[in-house]
């Protein structure tokens, strides 16, 4: 509050004092606390028969109440005849829970507020096995390599069980918190007491993982050695739609250039993360380079730790193997946040949402930049798509129609040119023509091509026509002309425009079409008013057009 003036006059600054004095009282007399009474014989019921006490407990056999009341009200039970006692009503706790430094840094309390923790995703941590009897963490399931199939609870090494905690800790009472703590957690032990293993078990590892429909995999492991079968194991998980994260590896000596990230981090179907310190700089020790995709905290983490007579359940720990599992925490929260994307999808939006450190964009010190999790959700078909573009709509529309699906990385790439192919496919989906492969009419189109299912038959319906020379041109690019003419046919679209493009010349074999796109407000044309029919057309734009073709056609109308 300012001072007021010296001039005020003393009397007005005495009511003040007053009036001051006067609310600070009422205040405190309305101040409501949570207390314990107990009476002398009996629970005086009557007593407590008042609109201003709110009971919460009644203990018959200490003839005793919990109750909240106000300053004024205890004060007034105090004094009373039948009660014998007075006490806070304390609150208790086992111990503390620590918000970790890195939990802060990578906003994971922003998802946490949306309701996602991970439920539902199964995570394997493929490392030295996990505690079974950390009182802060879950174990789903698992398996071990080394030694007995069951042993994947018997962590002697503890790297493991600290990996675990900064990927799903639980959100209780104590210990400390994990990135995603309802995850499903598998222990998958492939290292030893010693914190060595072999390629072999770790291969294993990423098989077990596949076959139990696991959904992502912890690599806080590292070897300078390139494996080839390992890296065709990683393949094959990747494409089954696991999402694989790694650490970069962590170098104790001077890095000699070039350098990137050690194996199976430096794998492409690998996200490779790198660690940086409590003032957002890469880690002395961290490796780094092309193949580098995000960082994450990994200098003194606070996280779980195997137990025994001589070390606390806690421990705090610095490397990129602490880096690796913030990022597999996040994206087990986007999974959950994105169910309907799949894993490149996924990792191609973690990568935009990232937040970005030194050079801008991505560089070989931080990559794409310090992970974030997702603080808002909104609904996403592609991650490359921008939200509330003029194209957004349509694109949703036909992807959940399951007429578009994207590329195989996950991408729609809105500005990317369509080909004819691409065009007649999602016509034809749009049409609910089936596209079983078959024999077609055009030279150029086989019936191993992926689309000549729908292009035999849409040449059939007189949508498509081919060349003067017999081929239809599967791969080339498709023009604004021929978009307008395939639309018409396919949709039976007829109301022609009053008044037509100016740059589209009467008796072309598009002209009717085109005219009719207009009159039907399907097409609407550049700003300066024309059509350009000979100009490619991008996937955006296709989309956009085909989608509203859709809805003036009621018997293909998209639901």
């Amino acid at each position: 509050m300012k001072k007021k003036s010296f001039l005020i006059i003393v009397f007005t600054f005495l009511l003040a004092l007053i009036s001051f004095t006067t609310t600070d009282t009422v205040a405190q007399q309305n101040q409501q606390e949570r207390i314990i009474v107990t009476f002398k014989e009996r629970i005086n019921y009557e007593l407590l028969n008042n609109e201003e006490i709110e009971i919460h407990h009644t203990f018959s056999n200490y003839n005793a109440v919990a109750i909240t009341v106000t300053e004024e009200v205890k004060q007034q039970l105090r004094q009373h005849h039948t009660v014998k006692t007075i006490e806070p009503d304390s609150v208790i706790s086992t111990n503390m829970q620590i918000v970790d430094w890195g939990f802060t840094e990578v906003n994971a309390s922003e998802s946490h507020k949306l309701g996602f923790t991970g439920k539902g995703i199964k995570i394997g941590i493929i490392d030295s096995g996990i505690d079974k009897n950390h009182p802060d963490l879950e174990v789903a399931g698992g398996i071990s390599f080394i030694g007995s199939p069951t042993d994947y609870h018997d962590d002697d090494n503890g790297h493991g069980t600290h990996v675990a905690g900064i990927i799903a800790a639980r959100d209780n009472d104590f210990g400390t918190i994990g990135i995603a703590p309802e995850v499903e957690l598998y222990a998958i032990k492939a290292m030893g007491n010693d914190g060595l293993g072999n390629n072999s078990d770790v291969i294993q590892g990423i098989e077990w993982a596949v076959a139990n429909n696991l959904d992502i995999i912890n690599l806080s492991i590292t070897t300078q050695q390139k494996s080839i079968i390992m890296e065709l194991a990683i393949n094959n998980a990747y494409e089954h739609g696991l999402l694989i994260v790694g650490a970069a590896g962590n170098q104790l000596i001077d890095f000699i250039e070039p350098v990137d990230v050690l194996y199976p981090a430096r794998f492409p179907a690998v996200i490779a993360v790198g660690a940086i310190n409590k003032n957002g700089d890469k880690s002395d020790f961290s490796y780094y380079g092309n193949s580098l995709e995000f960082v994450a905290p990994g200098e003194e983490v606070f996280s779980t730790y195997i137990q025994n007579p001589t070390k606390k359940p806690y421990a705090t720990s610095s490397g990129t193997s602490m880096a690796a599992p913030f990022v597999t925490g996040i994206a087990a929260l986007y999974k959950e946040a994105y169910p309907l994307l799949n894993n490149k999808q996924i990792r191609s939006l973690m990568q935009k949402d990232a937040m970005d450190l030194g050079a801008l964009g991505k560089d070989s010190q931080f990559g794409y930049g310090l992970v974030q999790a997702p603080k808002s959700v909104v609904e996403i078909a592609f991650p490359d798509l921008e939200p509330n573009s003029w194209s957004e709509q349509a694109i949703m529309t036909l992807y959940k129609e399951g007429i578009i699906s994207g590329y195989p990385d996950g991408n729609f790439y809105p500005s990317k040119q369509i080909t004819r192919a691409e065009a007649i496919t999602m016509i034809s989906r749009t049409l609910h023509i089936e596209g079983t492969r078959r024999p077609t009419i055009f030279n150029d189109v086989s019936q191993e091509h992926y689309a000549s299912g729908y292009i035999a038959q849409a040449s059939e319906r007189g949508i498509i026509r081919g060349y003067t020379n017999g081929d239809f041109g599967p791969s080339d690019l498709m023009i604004r002309a021929d978009t307008a003419v395939m639309l018409v046919e396919g949709f039976n679209l007829t109301k022609i425009a009053t008044s037509p493009f100016p740059d589209v010349k009467e008796a072309q074999y598009f002209t009717e079409a085109i005219h009719i796109l207009k009159g039907m407000n399907i097409a609407t044309g550049f700003p300066d008013g024309t059509y350009q029919p000979t100009k490619k057309i991008t996937r955006a734009e296709f989309a956009l057009l085909l989608a509203k073709a859709a809805e003036k056609n009621e018997t293909s109308k998209i639901h």
